[in-house]
């Protein structure tokens, strides 16, 4: 697993605190460093005084607190001149170089360079293997886009642009990329990649420009019109992950006919959302519980950010707003012409379908983990279990409310119905034929996970999925025409039970028992930590055995949101794009599998790998990817022994750190051999870890 305190410590420049596109400030050279930079106000005075040892140590405390300010670099240079240190002048200057070279700066960089060659003239052995590395990826990823693996072309690019981010050619050659492949560039989340190549200050403005309603941003996505005053990241980021769960409620749905429009109306406060909902629907709502709605009539769905000013609500809860309240739309079309004859839908068909997407997961990218357990309904339910509220599937299913609506004109159920309507849902969508989770060994919270569930089966068929499309296709068509509230819990049996025929669920008390087992099962699949992974992996090879390459491509999306960096997760999400004919993303994810792989040494995985990719047409990858990426550390490797001969071990520790940052993979024994050399050289390149343990605001 990538580490990046210790990369961090050892090369304190520009691009590495920034986001890849944030634009430097200019940084000075040797020739401006003796200006006087007000924080280091004490280490020079110490200096000038002849105090050096003290002037290092004040200079040393302050760069601490400010790794990546290149007047302290340039100072403890001019100390360790005073000291005639050689190694430490061959350190400061190289960290200077760093700094000026990727934010821009080739003039100061090329007075920093010729001040170093006179310390020695192969202090820049590392500049031409990373750069020959550099011309192999970008010769790469222009081949990748021609082909249209257009998510591989963008990873390639985005690690270039992370190592070089004021290079205009690679900005320029992104732009054109995204020009031609728009979201597929980062798997359906490039809004979310766009985002973080705009500028801090940039950004804040716009957030500043949109902050009230009159000025929300507003923008057309595929499906959807887009109107926010939230800040920009979500504004972007919204865009590309609501078209791509419109995809999804497609498929769970099954109806792929073109629908209308519908405006998204996401508000940052909740003044701003009544105001909204007063001109919508004619009046406010209740403060408590509603974060937001569907207006079938409008076509318009409206939230508001309930984190906004409350330390104990996330931004978690809007998504999960926005997922449930859009469905709506879809169960709107398939009864809208009953509804409008007064034939009511079941509330929980409606309700828990709606609730069942409120599980799928906003990734940083601005993709989305679908089919995913939703926590807090899981949760609920398990509390609800435990308590005299405690519901049976007759009281869920012939609720009162299938006769229509109450006296407030609301036709969902009451607020402890959501759970189980949830939980009958994705049991309904996920219940496989002698499931593990009915059948198997109880999964315990807290306790470890019995190694049945670890071993691959081929996945048996969904039992209940069609059973589900004919209940939907049925209050679609047919409805529920005498209004009377126990109709719907008689289709259930006959569809559920009587239909499927399972010679385990002779009767509805059956059918309940093995939906509250599983679910039960859930529960302690919830409590389960990282290790639940390797159950997920399993189940995504198991339905890669079956064939059933779109199940194991989510599943496998859920591995790695339970466990990340997983090279297994990277291949099966290999190997079920690839099942799935989504060439493209499988190409991505074996490099990002090999490039996981490396660092483990596992050669003969390695190699496995690499035949992967030359026999799915990717001899190109294998070359100017794997083979030069190897080639790079070996020949660095060659380059540390030489500057460790010449008695300059100090490189050969930040030559190291090099590397690894623009390879993106950290190595154990690259880094253990960096860390003798740094001994060797009295450098302590490690200084620096206690600056980045604030937190991921302060690691990033």
């Amino acid at each position: 697993m990538f580490r990046p305190f210790l990369l961090a410590a050892m090369i304190p420049c520009a691009w590495l605190v920034a986001e890849p596109a944030t634009p430097v400030l200019p940084l000075p050279g040797p020739a401006r460093a003796l200006r006087v930079a007000e924080p280091f106000e004490a280490a020079r005075a110490h200096l000038l005084a002849g105090r050096v040892d003290e002037a290092e140590t004040a200079a040393l405390v302050e760069l601490a607190s400010r790794p990546y300010d290149a007047h302290g670099y340039a100072l403890l240079h001019e100390i360790a001149v005073a000291q005639d240190d050689v190694a430490g002048q061959l350190r400061w200057l190289k960290w200077l170089y760093w700094s000026q070279k990727y934010s821009g700066q080739s003039k100061p960089a090329s007075e920093t360079a010729a001040a170093l060659t006179a310390l020695w003239e192969g202090w820049d052995r590392d500049d031409k293997i990373v750069d020959d590395w550099a011309t192999a990826m970008l010769k790469s990823a222009k081949s990748a886009g021609g082909k249209k693996q257009f998510r591989l072309a963008g990873h390639l690019l985005s690690k270039l642009m992370a190592l070089n981010p004021t290079d205009k050619a690679l900005e320029r050659e992104w732009e054109g990329l995204v020009k031609k492949a728009g979201q597929e560039v980062s798997g359906g989340g490039f809004q979310a990649a766009e985002v973080r190549r705009k500028s801090a200050s940039w950004i804040a403005k716009q957030n500043a420009k949109h902050e009230d309603w009159e000025n929300r941003f507003e923008e057309k996505s595929r499906y959807y019109d887009v109107e926010t005053n939230l800040d920009y990241a979500f504004f972007m980021t919204l865009q590309s992950a609501m078209d791509e769960i419109y995809e999804f409620y497609q498929e769970v749905y099954d109806y792929k006919k073109k629908t209308p429009r519908v405006l998204l109306a996401v508000h940052r406060k909740r003044s701003d959302f009544d105001r909204f909902s007063s001109e919508a629907i004619g009046r406010a709502l209740p403060s408590e519980g509603v974060g937001g709605y569907w207006v079938p009539a409008a076509n318009i769905v409206a939230a508001y950010d309930r984190s906004y000013g409350d330390p104990d609500v996330s931004r978690e809860d809007l998504w999960q707003t926005l997922f449930h309240e859009s469905s709506h739309q879809f169960m709107t079309i398939l009864t809208d012409k009953l509804q409008k004859r007064g034939v009511f839908t079941p509330a929980w068909l409606d309700e828990g379908t709606a609730s069942y997407f409120e599980g799928c997961q906003i990734k940083a990218d601005g993709t989305i983990v679908k089919n995913n357990v939703a926590d807090h309904r899981l949760r609920e339910w398990w509390w609800l279990e435990h308590s005299e509220n405690r519901h049976s599937l007759e009281d869920l299913v012939g609720h009162i409310r299938n006769t229509g609506p109450d006296s407030t004109g609301l036709l969902s159920y009451e607020g402890d119905y959501y759970a189980y309507g949830w939980s009958l849902v994705y049991f309904l969508l996920n219940y496989e034929e002698n499931d593990r989770r009915v059948y198997g060994a109880a999964i315990t919270p807290g306790q470890s996970i019995p190694e049945e569930y670890k071993a691959v089966r081929k996945a048996g068929r969904l039992v209940y999925r069609e059973p589900y499309l004919k209940y939907l296709d049925f209050y679609s068509k047919e409805g529920n025409k005498k209004n009377d509230r126990y109709q719907p819990l008689e289709k259930a049996k006959e569809l559920f039970v009587d239909e499927v025929a399972d010679p385990d669920i002779p009767n509805w008390e059956a059918f309940e028992n093995r939906w509250r087992k599983f679910t039960n099962s859930l529960y302690g699949e919830l409590q389960s930590g990282y290790e639940f992974a390797d159950v997920l992996q399993a189940r995504s090879r198991g339905y890669v055995l079956a064939g059933d390459f779109e199940r194991a491509r989510i599943t496998a999306e859920q591995a790695d949101a339970k466990r990340s960096e997983d090279p297994e997760t990277y291949r099966l999400l290999a190997e079920a794009n690839l099942g799935a004919k989504r060439d493209g993303e499988a190409a991505y994810w074996m490099v990002r599998h090999w490039e996981m792989l490396w660092p483990t040494g596992d050669e003969a995985a390695l190699q496995d790998a690499e035949k992967w990719l030359n026999d799915n047409g990717l001899k190109d990858v294998v070359k100017n990817v794997c083979e030069v990426s190897r080639n790079a550390r070996a020949e660095l490797e060659l380059a540390m022994e030489d500057a460790l001969g010449a008695g300059h071990p100090v490189m050969a520790a930040l030559w190291a750190a090099h590397l690894q940052r623009a390879l993106g993979v950290e190595f154990e024994e690259l880094n253990r051999q960096a860390a003798e050399f740094a001994e060797l050289s009295g450098q302590d390149l490690r200084m620096w870890q206690a600056a980045f343990n604030k937190g991921e605001e302060g690691n990033r």
